[in-house]
């Protein structure tokens, strides 16, 4: 008996979301990004409830949360869900028409939180993040969700953030919002954000048939 509890001890702590500091020094190559389990959500939430500035997520439909670890320890966390649902300068700059727009705007994911854990400057540490997403997240969400996005979208709070390392991932700033929540109405300045777009496929209207 004594036996199974030490087992599923061990089970659970392997499980577990763990940001303690394990000896090691930051090596990028060694960062590694996984979804989380469900059994991990509720303390996923409340790292990030605690430590982002906006909270934890609240939005309906298909999301995915990540963690990015280095050796084990939680290093970054990340969360994609459904896309804006209207976006001037987004529609633009993609070259949909609104009719194209309206139809295939499930094709666009929003990373809409995004979390490093780790004190202190660590340089490349977001955008190595970031790459990670850009190559596995596609292939995630058609898993999870039946199709594949073409575009990654995420806004920045330009009082806070420059966005340095969403450009330095390959992200492409393209304008500023208008204060509009992502129900479409109208909330306040605060809520304006810098723009940035991810390609995850070149082709968008052959791939989007």
């Amino acid at each position: 008996m004594l036996d199974f509890f030490y087992f599923s001890a061990i089970v659970l702590l392997l499980m577990a979301i763990s940001t303690k500091t394990n000896g090691y020094s930051l090596q990028l190559t060694r960062v590694r990004l996984r979804a989380i389990k469900a059994d991990e959500e509720e303390q996923w939430n409340e790292l990030m409830q605690g430590a982002h500035p906006l909270g934890n997520v609240h939005f309906a439909g298909h999301q995915i949360k990540y963690v990015a670890e280095h050796r084990g320890r939680a290093v970054a966390l990340v969360c994609f869900s459904g896309s804006a649902y209207h976006l001037a300068d987004r529609d633009r700059w993609v070259g949909w028409s609104q009719e194209q727009a309206m139809q295939r705007r499930h094709f666009i994911v929003q990373n809409s939180r995004f979390l490093i854990l780790v004190d202190g400057r660590r340089h490349n540490l977001a955008s190595r993040v970031l790459s990670l997403c850009a190559k596995q997240v596609p292939a995630d969400w058609k898993h999870r969700f039946g199709f594949a996005p073409l575009l990654l979208e995420t806004f920045v709070d330009p009082v806070h953030f420059r966005g340095t390392c969403y450009k330095a991932a390959g992200w492409t700033k393209i304008g500023c919002t208008r204060g509009f929540r992502r129900d479409g109405l109208r909330g306040d300045g605060r809520l304006q954000r810098l723009t940035g777009m991810r390609r995850v496929r070149q082709n968008l209207d052959t791939a989007a048939t």
